[in-house]
């Protein structure tokens, strides 16, 4: 028996147990890395951050006090994460995800229909067919320098737990 193979053993109830250590042992390295945007870019970390004090006394004077300016805020503050937080990015067996703030994007690997390569990272898309919802759908995966190893990976991982997956190239 192939000691990296995945096993379980049937106990006497006849349900499986719990995966045996060969399993744990067969599973694939997470990868992890993480990209801050606004570092790259702080113009627009500025320009956002002069809208975002425009939008609070906008608020403040046309919605009602410091509620509606609280308001303006926290939607800025909601859409513009990347830019002031890290985005931190892991490929694990079961799925790939992106973290930035408290919004979590991921697909599991079986959900994956579609690579999509573009200039400074890859989107992982649910849908088969190129759609306007490619913008929308799936989990887009920046690079930070390690544009190599963060497709190895993906291509490791699709292999071993993914679906059929075709690949796009965007410039």
């Amino acid at each position: 028996m192939n000691p990296l193979a995945a096993s379980s053993t049937t106990g006497d109830n006849g349900l499986a147990d719990e995966p045996t250590q060969e399993t744990a042992s067969a599973a694939i390295e997470p990868l992890s890395w993480k990209v801050n945007i606004g570092s790259q870019m702080p113009q627009k970390r500025l320009a956002v951050a002069i809208i975002t004090m425009i939008v609070a006394v906008v608020g403040y004077m046309f919605i009602g006090g410091i509620l509606g300016a609280l308001v303006g805020v926290v939607v800025m503050v909601a859409s513009t994460a990347e830019l002031f937080m890290p985005v931190n990015y892991q490929l694990n067996n079961e799925e790939a995800r992106s973290h930035c703030g408290f919004n979590v994007t991921a697909i599991r690997w079986d959900n994956v229909k579609r690579l999509i390569d573009m200039p400074d990272g890859v989107r992982l898309s649910p849908l088969e067919k190129n759609s306007r919802l490619d913008a929308f759908r799936g989990v887009y995966l920046r690079f930070s320098g390690n544009r190599d190893e963060v497709l190895g990976k993906i291509a490791e991982l699709i292999e071993e737990y993914g679906s059929d997956v075709g690949r796009e190239t965007h410039s």
